[in-house]
């Protein structure tokens, strides 16, 4: 419900094996062969389990392109693409399919923009044991140096880059 966009995860639902997620792993979510209402049902509970928004959402993040350069910067800096590819291409060295995360690619089109701040903040507090690490341990930044070190600010520089520089997720940008 919070982690899911409602019209993202309604056709998901219904054919899960349109959308690849993890193509490395061989275990995949089953069909259940669920019609139009069926979907909206469970995606609907999914939302309000969570009390969040349904169907429609904004997932427009409003930004500029010097915080896309931030989160460009922060992004390389943090090293997001050793686990989460951003295109079709080969995997970095030193890196199996094994070792990979969900493509960032789809995000803008999958998550909630909320959720992303969420996770970055806090991957253990959202699903403890994740490999993803907690880069801003107790509110803190391991780099001080970038925007004062304001952690808010930096985690919301690299969720707009992940949803509208890669993911194309259609942000305002303030300086256009």
């Amino acid at each position: 419900g919070a982690k899911t966009q409602p019209l993202w995860l309604h056709p998901f639902l219904q054919d899960p094996g349109e959308t690849t997620l993890r193509p490395w792993l061989t275990t995949r979510m089953p069909t259940f062969y669920f019609d139009q209402s069926e979907a909206t049902t469970i995606a609907r509970y999914f939302s309000a389990l969570d009390e969040v928004e349904f169907p429609f959402i904004s997932t427009a993040v409003a930004t500029n392109n010097e915080r896309l350069a931030v989160g460009d910067r922060l992004f390389t800096l943090l090293q997001c693409a050793r686990c989460h590819p951003t295109d079709d291409g080969p995997l970095p060295p030193g890196v199996t399919a094994a070792d990979l995360a969900p493509n960032l690619m789809i995000s803008s089109e999958r998550l909630r923009p909320q959720w992303v701040l969420d996770w970055i903040f806090d991957p253990q507090g959202i699903a403890p044991g994740t490999r993803m690490p907690t880069y801003f341990d107790q509110g803190q930044s391991p780099l001080p140096e970038v925007l004062g070190g304001d952690v808010e600010a930096q985690i919301e520089a690299v969720r707009d880059h992940v949803f509208v520089t890669l993911g194309d997720g259609g942000g305002t940008r303030d300086d256009d």
